[in-house]
């Protein structure tokens, strides 16, 4: 009994001695390309899925659109080939008369205000205000 429990320890005793003696193993070069190759897997799966969504999306856009297309050929088919091409005439905005009581449209307005902008050039502007100067006042 006594020479079984010292052959235990014994046993014991050597493997701890020859477990601590030991080095890990180095695997960072195993570890770099199996990371390497798992991202090169990764990365052509998420494409793929990726591809097949787009071409989910597009074949059911076409539909779609092919749909429209349809509908608005039964609807209108018939009616734009009787109709008479008329020129289309902008009405003045009756506010904006009142408003200012000038007779001009609204786009020659923003016209002769941008041309009153015009006379300082924008990164004339931007230097002056980048100097910390102030900008003159619009005339």
């Amino acid at each position: 009994m006594k020479k079984i429990i010292i052959a235990i320890f014994t046993v014991g005793a050597t493997a701890l001695t020859f477990q601590s003696c030991m080095k890990p193993a180095d695997n960072s070069k195993a570890q770099a390309s199996i990371d390497s190759l798992t991202n090169l897997k990764i990365t052509g799966y998420r494409d793929s899925l990726t591809m097949i969504c787009m071409n989910d999306v597009m074949t059911q856009a076409q539909a779609r659109a092919d749909s429209m297309m349809q509908a608005s050929t039964k609807k209108g088919g018939s009616k734009s080939s009787t109709k008479k091409s008329t020129t289309v005439t902008t009405p003045s905005n009756p506010k904006a008369d009142k408003m200012s009581g000038s007779t001009k449209t609204a786009t020659e307005e923003k016209k002769d205000k941008m041309s009153e902008g015009s006379q300082q050039s924008a990164t004339d502007k931007k230097k002056q205000k980048m100097k910390g100067d102030s900008i003159p006042p619009k005339k």
